[in-house]
């Protein structure tokens, strides 16, 4: 049989209404047309290179330079203002956690004593209200003009609001003496009743002193109780914080507000200085009472807030507030007697043990040094019942003028001492 040869042949499909040649989809295309070559991908690439290189170099004086590059930087000092507004900062003094703040009808919350707030120039609109003080609706301008409704801060900026610009600060008027008098005696009520839960009564075996009035010592003949009372004293003044104008000492002498970069932002924080009282009967069956003298005050500081009635606390727990303050008034009555030491003896360091509040006592560790080449030693004095007591015989050597102290007094000094990093 004879074998049939195979040949090759080409099938060609034509459009039956063109009779065009037509491809199958998947078919290979030719793409040597369409692909770019190496010289024109690298014209691409220079050209995109050149116009991110302008980007950067209109994008970097932008931001540097302009409202909007503040913007950028800081977004919290524009708030809702336009990034081509020309802003200012003012400082809102004498303000409350309570109130409520709006500028031109905007409502700004978290605001705190001493905040700053970037606001356009010219005019603008303010209303605060915080209970129980008067609403204060007014306008200023930014810069603050003369002409401004809205008071001005006039007191020592560098000593309430260090970080303020003391020609740009409003002041809020919430301060102790634009309460209403009865909101006043409102809220010495509910301080004091807190120092009144404070008192206590201390046991004074017989033998160991007790302040007496006038100054004049005496010893317990007997088994006495001697009650311990907290007062406040109750001046309000326009004064804020320590270090106000007119105190000897530079500390607070009325109901005083606590320095901005001091305060903590959910409270009203006042300092208030209070004094102490003892109260026992004597030997002969009469009533004593011995009072702290007005120029020993001791600091305490409030927490206070406001949700229809005073809500008042002590910002340290009270026996560490009362303790401290049972210290300071240690501290002024020991103050004077370092400073007329003789001149050879320098007073290194002065440490203050407050003892529980309950013993009504306070230990001070004073760290001497004779010249300079000798090696410090301490000296140890004790408060107790109103009375500045020397503790050792060398304290009492270079103090003679104070009684010394009995075995008793001694033994809960001791008991201080050994838990204090003497000579710290």
């Amino acid at each position: 049989m004879e074998e049939q040869g195979t040949e090759e042949f080409d099938i060609e499909a034509s459009d039956l209404h063109t009779n065009k040649p037509v491809s199958h989809p998947l078919a290979s295309q030719d793409t040597s047309a369409k692909a770019i070559s190496s010289s024109q991908r690298t014209h691409f690439l220079r050209r995109l290179l050149i116009g991110c290189c302008l980007i950067l170099a209109i994008a970097i004086p932008l931001v540097t330079n302009t409202a909007l590059g503040s913007f950028l930087r800081n977004p919290r000092n524009f708030g809702a203002v336009s990034a081509h507004t020309q802003t200012e900062p003012v400082w809102v003094a004498h303000i409350v956690p309570w109130g409520k703040l709006a500028i031109d009808k905007q409502a700004y919350h978290s605001v705190t004593d001493g905040s700053d707030l970037f606001l356009a120039l010219g005019v603008h609109n303010l209303r605060y209200e915080a209970q129980p003080f008067a609403p204060l609706h007014c306008v200023f301008h930014i810069p603050l003009s003369k002409t401004d409704t809205c008071p001005h801060f006039t007191g020592d900026a560098n000593t309430e609001y260090p970080a303020a610009v003391s020609s740009q600060i409003l002041d809020l008027g919430a301060t102790p003496t634009a309460l209403p008098a009865n909101q006043q005696a409102e809220l010495i009520a509910a301080a004091q009743y807190l120092l009144d839960k404070a008192k206590v009564n201390i046991s004074v075996p017989p033998g160991e002193y007790i302040a007496a009035p006038g100054g004049r010592d005496q010893i317990a003949p007997k088994e006495t109780t001697v009650t311990l009372t907290y007062h406040l004293r109750t001046q309000f003044t326009t004064s804020t914080g320590r270090g106000a104008p007119g105190s000897p000492d530079g500390s607070c002498t009325q109901f005083c507000v606590v320095p901005a970069p001091s305060q903590q932002a959910q409270f009203w924080e006042l300092s208030v200085p209070i004094w102490l009282r003892w109260q026992y009967i004597s030997a002969n069956g009469m009533p004593v009472v011995v009072d702290s003298p007005p120029t020993q005050d001791a600091q305490v500081d409030f927490l206070i807030s406001w949700a229809n009635g005073w809500d008042v606390q002590l910002k340290d727990q009270a026996d560490t507030a009362l303790s401290m303050a049972m210290c300071s008034l240690q501290q002024a009555r020991i103050s004077p007697l370092a400073e007329s030491l003789p001149a050879n003896i320098s007073t290194l360091s002065i440490n203050l043990v407050p003892a529980e509040q309950s013993t009504g006592s306070c230990l001070t560790v004073l760290t001497l040094q004779n010249g300079t080449s000798q090696a410090p030693y301490w000296v140890s004095l004790f408060f107790r019942n109103g009375i500045l007591l020397a503790v050792d015989e060398t304290a009492h050597a270079l103090f003679p003028s104070l009684p010394m102290a009995d075995p008793y007094e001694q033994s809960l000094a001791a008991q201080l001492i050994k838990g204090t990093p003497i000579g710290s």
